[in-house]
């Protein structure tokens, strides 16, 4: 098993290996999943961050709940 910083290393070199287009398509089906969960059609307040570098980005989602009245927290 790997210590916890050689696999963070592992893993964010894999994320800085991406394309912008597979962080486009990859934050849009977390987003569409996001979407269609009871949970969070019915949640008053949804958590969320802001994405930084190329981490994966919940930006539609958050505009689609504040759309449907939902109050949206981020740090």
């Amino acid at each position: 098993m790997q210590d916890k910083k050689t696999l963070r290393r592992l893993l964010l070199a894999e994320r800085a290996a991406y394309t912008t287009e597979e962080i486009t398509v990859m934050s849009n089906k977390i987003s569409a999943n996001l979407q269609q969960m009871q949970q969070i059609r019915s949640a008053k307040s949804i958590m969320g961050y802001l994405a930084y570098g190329k981490e994966l980005s919940l930006d539609d989602f958050m505009e689609e709940a504040l759309l449907n009245k939902q109050e949206v927290c981020v740090p």
